[in-house]
């Protein structure tokens, strides 16, 4: 039988490999359609590619040197992808070529800030 503290340790461990498995896969939707948002607005192109990156390089971080502070790094950084999503589809953005237009909100962008 594992102790409490062993149990806490799992527990922890395991809530870190789930994070890390959902930036992992937001990481690749941003990756996927950074091309698409380039052709838009190359802006864009450049917010979604650092995006991608920087959610793939916490998922690798997380599990390698987990820190309380990787994590709280981790939710406020996906808190605001959410926020500028949630954004875009409400009032639109205030820069790009559809400013202040809001974007219909599509099945591949419901699953991607669910994983964030």
């Amino acid at each position: 039988m594992l102790r409490p503290a062993a149990l806490d340790a799992r527990r922890a461990t395991q809530v870190a490999v789930a994070a890390a498995l959902m930036s992992a896969a937001a990481a690749a939707i941003h990756g996927a359609v950074t091309v698409a948002h380039f052709r838009e607005y190359v802006p864009f192109g450049l917010l979604f590619g650092a995006t991608a990156l920087a959610q793939a390089a916490w998922a690798a971080l997380v599990i390698t040197a987990p820190a309380a502070r990787l994590l709280v790094a981790g939710a406020a950084g996906n808190a605001a992808i959410v926020a500028a999503w949630a954004l875009s589809r409400a009032v639109g953005l205030p820069v790009g070529p559809g400013r202040w237009t809001p974007e219909p909100a599509a099945a591949l962008d419901l699953a991607e800030s669910t994983l964030e």
